[in-house]
């Protein structure tokens, strides 16, 4: 599910394959690794209607971000299997985001993704605290 929403979402266009198959396979496989972090370190979460799947959320209580450094090797693999080009990338991108990021426990929410695509505003709005 998480890859099918995020694969032509502009970061992983930024960093991944060009070809939306290859790419796709990298985000799957990236999420696959950021929801296993999630299950030792974090609180994953999912919704459901009507017993489908219809949302999944990767959040980290407060104090648990970031979790240990090992944790993300979990979720680079799946970038480091489309090759160099897409770890240089990913971790020019990574650098970017962690120089953004406020200092000190935020609550936050690092990633969600549902069956519909949703824009960014929204996304940032279930995400912010409240």
């Amino acid at each position: 599910m998480l890859a099918d929403a995020f694969r032509d979402y502009p970061v992983w266009l930024a960093i991944g394959p060009r070809r939306a198959a290859p790419r796709w396979r990298m985000v799957n496989r990236f999420y696959r690794g950021a929801l296993a972090r999630a299950g030792a370190h974090g609180a994953p979460l999912a919704a459901s209607r009507a017993d489908q799947l219809r949302g999944v959320a990767i959040t980290y209580p407060a104090g648990r971000w970031p979790p240990p450094p090992a944790s993300f090797v979990h979720e680079a693999w799946g970038v480091a299997l489309s090759g160099p080009g897409a770890v240089l990338r990913g971790l020019r991108s990574t650098g970017a985001i962690d120089a953004a990021h406020p200092p000190g426990p935020t609550p936050s929410c690092t990633r969600s993704g549902s069956i519909q695509a949703r824009s960014e505003a929204e996304r940032a709005a279930r995400c912010s605290p409240t």
